[in-house]
């Protein structure tokens, strides 16, 4: 299991990490698959996941503890949601976690997601502004546009390009997932089965369990934006 550390100096590694530091790396591999399209950065993702909820998990009341289970010299160990000069580990996770479960399908991230949420939502409610990051990332758990681009062996260019012209527009929510074929993704994925184009390139933008039409053109992006209601390109 990846255990990880607050410091490294001199060959040296001290003090257990704490749960933002696995938290935010779980997002950094989150987005590099993103970038990359590499599938093996999920898996890296998974790992982190393992070892957080090892070390952190409240079996008890939901949640992640800021600190280890194996600090021994703790009085208490704290657990929140609100945000301190840092986004929360709590309100990452929210959203890593509900896109991870689009990645893989597996209900652990779903349910672990419903878990974190009903931890924190009176605190929440309670002081909206100190929870800025978790009511961002609650936005990625009801709401997440997921944006599928399918391309041909040898035809990444034009993947590319799409992805490009996609990302000019504001999508302050969203997925994009770069694969080959739509059998990739889990069966219970709304774009699972779609055509994978013979030859070029093509996106599917999900909401929910629907799912646009394909678009091969990157001037045709902006017809299905206002279709879902996001069609004010960038400045």
């Amino acid at each position: 299991m990846v255990t990880l550390h607050h410091t490294w100096r001199a060959g040296k590694i001290r003090h257990p990490a704490t749960a933002d530091g696995y938290a935010n790396l779980i997002t950094a591999a989150i987005l590099l698959c993103e970038a990359t399209g590499h599938r093996s950065w999920i898996s890296q993702a998974e790992k982190l996941f393992d070892a957080l909820e090892h070390h952190h998990w409240d079996s008890e009341t939901g949640g992640y503890f800021f600190a280890s289970s194996s600090d021994d010299n703790l009085i208490i160990r704290p657990k929140f949601a609100h945000d301190d000069a840092t986004p929360n580990a709590n309100a990452v996770m929210l959203s890593n976690l509900t896109k991870l479960h689009v990645l893989t399908g597996k209900d652990v991230y779903r349910d672990r997601t419903r878990q974190i949420h009903n931890a924190f939502a009176g605190a929440v409610k309670r002081n909206l502004i100190a929870h800025a990051s978790f009511l961002s990332s609650f936005q990625d758990m009801t709401d997440l546009i997921q944006i599928i681009i399918l391309s041909a062996p040898n035809h990444e260019a034009e993947a590319h390009n799409l992805r490009n012209a996609l990302l000019a527009y504001p999508l302050p929510n969203h997925l994009v997932v770069n694969i080959h074929n739509s059998g990739e993704l889990p069966v219970r994925h709304a774009a699972h089965g779609k055509p994978t184009p013979v030859g070029g390139a093509c996106l599917y933008i999900c909401r929910g369990e629907t799912c646009s039409l394909p678009v091969s053109r990157p001037v045709d992006i902006i017809t299905v934006l206002t279709m879902i209601g996001l069609s004010s390109p960038k400045r």
